[in-house]
């Protein structure tokens, strides 16, 4: 298998002019320089099997927001393309996969569609927002957002 994966990342949307009131939740999902390019293509997000439960919550009034651990940016809004399941896209990050295993490693999946054009906003501005626990080697922060929590990266990605 080569390392060489070429994925269409999808032109920006026009000028935003919905509702942000709309949320009552929001989820967090995250990627690295070398998945961001596949979650667009793809328009599919994906967390470890351990998440399955999470990404089920996910209705049509969840934000939904990916987080690139490389860049440190925060990219949004999205709203989901249908209910979340497992491996909605069994070969999704087919690169990160352990050999011999079936299906993706990020196999709690959730479709998702812009809700607006996408912003990025660097950690700076949003990391206040989420709740966080300190992990073994370092911070995380919470995937789960409630809706005030939800609305304020949407708000912040409108006024940038």
């Amino acid at each position: 298998m080569s390392g060489d994966y070429t994925f269409h990342v999808p032109a920006p949307m026009p000028p935003f002019d919905a509702p942000l009131s709309v949320f009552d939740s929001g989820m967090i999902f995250g990627c690295k320089a070398d998945t961001y390019a596949e979650n667009m293509s793809r328009r599919v997000f994906g967390l470890p099997r351990q998440h399955l439960e999470q990404v089920e919550r996910v209705t049509d009034r969840t934000a939904l927001f990916l987080f690139n651990y490389t860049t440190k940016v925060l990219h949004g809004v999205f709203v989901r393309d249908g209910p979340g399941g497992l491996n909605l896209e069994p070969e999704a990050w087919a690169h990160h996969k352990k050999a011999g295993s079936w299906g993706s490693p990020y196999p709690a999946q959730v479709r998702f569609k812009p809700y607006m054009p996408q912003r990025e906003l660097p950690r700076s501005v949003w990391h206040h927002i989420p709740g966080k626990t300190q992990g073994r080697f370092a911070e995380h922060y919470d995937l789960w957002l409630d809706a005030s929590q939800a609305e304020s990266p949407s708000c912040l990605a409108v006024s940038t």
